[in-house]
């Protein structure tokens, strides 16, 4: 009897060692398989004998942030680039919902499109109040680029031969610090200017007033539901439609995070993560509107495939979630007070019980929605998204 339990335990011991054995040996066969898959090498950069002309007239600097934009090195193991996410082709957004990361992981958030907005502040949660702290979060996230300490770039940076002659243009010298890669980026990221759609070809030139030349009745039609019953211009106002400046119409001063009512029990908290005020609970950064038609999918978290189901979403899905905007409620307009804040613009104030009253959905007619449709795709700035100063140089070696 003994020897049969002895001869048992020994089974079991030799059964756990095989377990073990197989799993450590399937555990490394798959973190070799994808590290084969996720591993790249973006090659050598072709660049014109003289640079582009950009906006800011900083030409080598912007130069250099263009390369280390697209250069795949900049992730710890060479598989992502800050352009893998964001595609020019889509207005420097990323086509997919989520965008995949350099170990096959995926992101939470669908990556947003870039514009130049050097005074808005950055990613759907506002976390990053300008483009110098911006640029480095993706290069530093685990599940995106996974540069743990900044301290590898330069040393890794050094060791390409490329970089020595374009830090020496861009800064005098060919040496590459933090602080360099940091301001190149930050550069390249603020000249993504696009201001020659057909909206901006029908707005007088130097003033932005609206003139309509050169678009359709429908299209002027879109504009004035924009401005008018569609509640557009309460949020997405200022040159870059995304927020946070003076609204012209109103002279009043708009926010830059708004909670639309995409659902009422949260499964992402946005903005209210960064501040830990669970007012900002729900609360969004508003996005840019520029280019908007090429940009999907759209919300946060890509839920909407297409501009027609964003639009359909605040004509009559809006949920009356607990900190939805006061803009999708049915407050009587003489319960609003106006206010002077310290910068001097005039600031519309809802009731503070705004919560209380019911939801207004915009209850948009077919008609109306073709007609608004028709207007955001006049926002399209095709030479934008085909601009080779703006495009990939690693393209084609």
């Amino acid at each position: 009897m003994k020897k049969l339990i002895s001869n048992q335990k020994k089974i079991v011991t030799l059964m756990s060692i095989s377990i073990c054995s197989f799993i450590i040996f399937f555990s490394s066969c798959m973190k070799k398989e994808s590290e084969m898959v996720v591993k790249g090498d973006s090659g050598t950069p072709t660049l014109p004998a003289m640079p582009y002309n950009y906006g800011s007239g900083q030409n080598n600097l912007a130069t250099l942030g263009r390369v280390l934009f697209y250069d795949k090195n900049l992730s710890l193991n060479n598989a992502i680039a800050c352009g893998s996410c964001h595609n020019q082709a889509n207005s420097f957004a990323d086509n997919h919902q989520f965008s995949r990361g350099l170990n096959n992981t995926y992101s939470t958030r669908n990556a947003s499109a870039i514009v130049s907005s050097p005074f808005h502040s950055h990613f759907w949660d506002g976390r990053a109040a300008n483009y110098d702290i911006a640029v480095f979060m993706p290069v530093m996230n685990h599940g995106e680029m996974d540069m743990f300490s900044l301290d590898i770039l330069p040393a890794k940076l050094s060791a390409i031969s490329y970089y020595s002659t374009l830090f020496n243009n861009a800064y005098g010298t060919s040496e590459i610090t933090i602080a360099r890669i940091r301001g190149a980026l930050s550069e390249f990221v603020n000249d993504l200017s696009s201001t020659n759609s057909r909206f901006d070809r029908a707005s007088t030139a130097n003033t932005g007033q609206f003139n309509g030349n050169g678009l359709t009745a429908f299209e002027i039609a879109g504009w004035q539901l924009f401005n008018g019953k569609g509640k557009c211009i309460n949020c997405h106002n200022g040159p870059n439609f995304n927020g946070g400046n003076q609204n012209i119409y109103e002279n009043t001063l708009t926010s830059t995070f708004e909670n639309i009512g995409l659902e009422v029990n949260y499964s992402d908290i946005g903005r209210g993560k960064i501040t830990q005020n669970t007012a900002d609970n729900g609360k969004f950064n508003i996005p840019t509107l520029l280019n908007i038609a090429v940009t999907a999918p759209y919300m946060h978290d890509g839920r909407y495939a297409t501009l027609r189901q964003v639009i359909d979403h605040y004509s009559e899905g809006i949920q009356d979630s607990p900190n939805l905007s006061f803009h999708f409620r049915d407050i009587p307009s003489n319960l609003f007070t106006n206010s002077i804040d310290s910068f001097g613009f005039s600031q519309v104030l809802p009731p503070a019980n705004f919560a209380s009253f019911p939801v207004k959905p915009l209850s948009l007619t077919e008609q109306e929605k073709n007609n608004l449709e028709a207007f955001l795709n006049t926002l399209t700035d095709v030479n934008f998204l085909a601009d080779p100063k703006f495009s990939n140089p690693f393209t084609g070696n």
